[in-house]
């Protein structure tokens, strides 16, 4: 859901709102689960901070027939009930919402700040997904994976469906994405990202990126980044669901591990301009062929290429944190915890949602300087409260257990 915010905020340029959030059950899953009612807390904050402004329920009232009689709503089939909970989680809300307007002097909260671009192309999605090659390959998990690098390192992300949207603002992000970005490269596209990369951007690619032309039929000269000499596709396909492909990183002296999956690239190096930072391992079908490519600019960009997905694993996070060194202003080890980077003029704040029911750690980069925030919980009786968090020298923020955060920071440091 983070990132379909995203790219509801990213295709309108602006705040959003969500005319349809289930209220918690559905009816029309294969088996319709319950929730905890803090749910609709967390989901409230999540979508703000993601640049929703309003948030309207389906459904307001409990429909006594018709196929969707076991939907929720905000009121219940019993009439006796004097208050629902949903009613008391958006009493909470508007408690929340109220503090942060007061808190802060905002009249809404600010939209994400540029850190990372997406290219996620629609008909990049459909060209993939009719020609999947598996039932288990689709871009959605690569951006699944993206959403959770990002969210865990608190970097702003926007989605677009082209350089060409972005070109005024490339400058702007600290990284672009392609996630298995179907169609090959224009010429204006690659001297777009070579001026990118010649003012110290890091440009990133994923399997699949590049193997076709715009009329979907494939193209002789797959995975062209910068000239057609800098390698070669030897072979290339999709990963049984569960199969994991073992890579052997090898940098700074290091030696660690990562797994891929969902798809491989067999990629022959032809050029002197990209090197290998990882290897298929030796019991690996590409066994020995690079699984993670770079080529450094002369200006101190870079483009990273991975011929596997690297997975969500745990492991994974520390290794992908050392390839792409991408500077942030905080990062959390929780994968339940998102944090987001939002901006408006020149106030900088950190947001957090914490999905998990345990205490989770936020920490701050050396330059990060707390100004003045709190966290946000419900009591028992979903009352909204307020744990002001005041200005200091903490490089560590603790976040409690289903509760969110918005705390307003600078970098003493911004050079």
């Amino acid at each position: 859901s983070a990132w379909q915010f995203a790219l509801m905020r990213s295709i309108k340029a602006k705040p959003f709102m969500v005319l349809e959030q289930q209220p918690l059950q559905v009816n029309w899953q294969p088996t319709n689960r319950r929730f905890s009612f803090d749910w609709l807390f967390l989901w409230g904050m999540q979508s703000a901070f993601q640049g929703s402004v309003a948030m309207l329920y389906f459904s307001w009232q409990r429909m006594a027939g018709g196929c969707e009689q076991y939907h929720d709503g905000v009121v219940p089939h019993d009439v006796r009930i004097p208050q629902s909970q949903q009613e008391k989680l958006i009493i909470a809300k508007n408690f929340v919402f109220s503090d942060i307007s007061d808190r802060f002097k905002l009249d809404e909260i600010p939209l994400a700040q540029r850190d990372v671009l997406v290219v996620y192309d629609s008909e990049s999605l459909w060209s993939h997904e009719i020609t999947s090659q598996s039932a288990h390959y689709t871009t959605r998990k690569q951006m699944d994976l993206i959403t959770l690098f990002c969210t865990q390192n608190a970097l702003g992300f926007w989605l677009a469906q082209s350089l060409e949207a972005e070109k005024t603002r490339l400058s702007e992000y600290k990284m672009i994405v392609f996630p298995g970005h179907a169609f090959e490269f224009s010429d204006s596209d690659i001297a777009m990202l070579a001026d990118y990369r010649s003012k110290g951007g890091l440009v990133c690619t994923f399997p699949r990126t590049a193997y076709k032309k715009r009329n979907n039929q494939l193209c002789p000269t797959p995975a062209v980044f910068n000239t057609q000499d800098d390698f070669y596709l030897e072979d290339y396909g999709a990963l049984l669901e569960g199969e994991i492909e073992r890579c052997e990183l090898h940098q700074s002296g290091v030696d660690a591990k990562i797994e891929g999956h969902l798809w491989a690239e067999k990629i022959k190096i032809t050029s002197n301009c990209w090197h290998p930072l990882a290897r298929f391992s030796a019991d690996s079908l590409y066994a020995g062929a690079p699984a993670i490519l770079k080529f450094d600019d002369a200006s101190g960009g870079a483009h990273i290429h991975f011929a596997t997905v690297p997975s969500d694993a745990d492991e994974n996070w520390s290794e992908l944190r050392s390839i792409l060194k991408v500077a942030s202003c905080a990062f959390t080890d929780s994968r339940e915890v998102q944090l987001f980077t939002l901006k408006s003029g020149d106030r900088m704040f950190l947001s957090a949602v914490n999905f998990s029911h345990q205490r989770a750690n936020i920490e701050l980069s050396s330059t990060t300087q707390v100004i003045n925030g709190a966290v946000y919980c419900l009591d028992g009786e979903l009352k909204g409260s307020a744990l002001s968090i005041d200005a200091g020298k903490e490089q560590r923020l603790s976040l409690s257990g289903r509760s969110a955060l918005l705390t307003e920071i600078e970098n003493k440091h911004p050079a």
